[in-house]
């Protein structure tokens, strides 16, 4: 059984996103005590869930960190030529110019550029990221469009609201979606994973303990009631010879109750629907190290 689940969480508190968890079987055979049955899964990544079509940059994307850097030496009087020139040579000698000018708007803030190891705040004496409105608006597309994947977390449709590309419910919360949906990273859909996040995820899943998801109930294959508990395992995940997440697998699960969810559910028409309640899961991907849920309900489907 494949399962994908969206759920509202934050990684930072009042920055909330939507996420895709796609999740593997971990055991691919199902065990009935007492007519119960349940049936468990590891997730095998996760990233923030996209979706775009012709629609969502009718301007044109934002591109990549290399072309909004270009675009920040050219609005400072630079030609396109040495623009490029400047941020090509900027792990050399620190952003400068032919003439060897300092060009602090192709220095990325916060980033020690230079060899030498200088951070510059682009002339300011303290972090700019901070407070963005001393900084001038990069003039950015948002997205735009009908479609975005999320869930209607206040009950309203209204003007900044989406529709769901998969299920058409309306009334889809997620801004996030609009600030992202226009730089390339994230300008892609399902098989594609944001690049940076799938970097980042495969480069901790071979060190991270497994994030377990397991669905218990009467029949699973029916309509009814079941319980879903997410865990945190003790063990890592382990990988086929294609180097997915390997179906199959047996783990052993962290006592630690930090990261212990059980919500109650219901499987209708292949829909799993999770009541709402607190969920916290620990690990250690440089994305998403910490889940925690704000409000409202997840699906699934099967």
């Amino acid at each position: 059984m494949a399962l994908c689940t969206r759920r509202r969480i934050a990684i930072w508190p009042g920055v909330p996103v939507v996420l895709c968890l796609s999740l593997v079987g971990i055991s691919l055979s199902s065990t009935k005590t007492f007519a119960a049955e349940t049936r468990g899964y590891v997730i095998s990544m996760v990233h923030t869930a996209t979706y775009y079509d012709d629609k969502t940059c009718p301007d044109g994307t934002n591109g990549s960190r290399p072309d909004v850097l270009i675009r920040r030496v050219m609005n400072d009087g630079y030609d396109r030529e040495e623009a490029i020139r400047i941020v090509s040579s900027l792990r050399i000698n620190g952003g400068r110019d032919d003439e060897g000018n300092l060009v602090g708007s192709a220095i990325v803030l916060g980033g020690g550029a230079s060899f030498s190891g200088d951070q510059s705040w682009n002339g300011f004496d303290f972090n700019p990221a901070n407070v963005p409105g001393v900084l001038p608006d990069p003039m950015a597309h948002n997205a735009e469009g009908r479609y975005a994947i999320g869930l209607n977390l206040d009950g309203e449709v209204g003007p900044d609201s989406w529709e769901h590309p998969h299920t058409g419910e309306t009334g889809i919360d997620n801004q996030m979606w609009r600030v992202l949906g226009c730089w390339d990273v994230y300008y892609v859909n399902k098989p594609v994973n944001p690049y940076n996040e799938g970097i980042a995820w495969d480069t901790a899943v071979d060190a991270m303990p497994a994030w377990l998801i397991s669905i218990a109930g009467e029949d699973l294959d029916s309509d009814g009631y079941v319980t879903v508990t997410f865990n945190r395992a003790i063990n890592i995940p382990l990988r086929d010879a294609y180097g997915s997440i390997m179906s199959g697998a047996s783990f052993g699960v962290d006592s630690n109750p930090r990261s212990h969810s059980e919500f109650k559910g219901r499987i209708e028409n292949n829909i799993l629907t999770i009541e709402s309640g607190d969920f916290y899961m620990q690990g250690e991907s440089q994305f998403y190290p910490h889940l925690n849920n704000l409000r409202g309900h997840s699906c699934a489907s099967k």
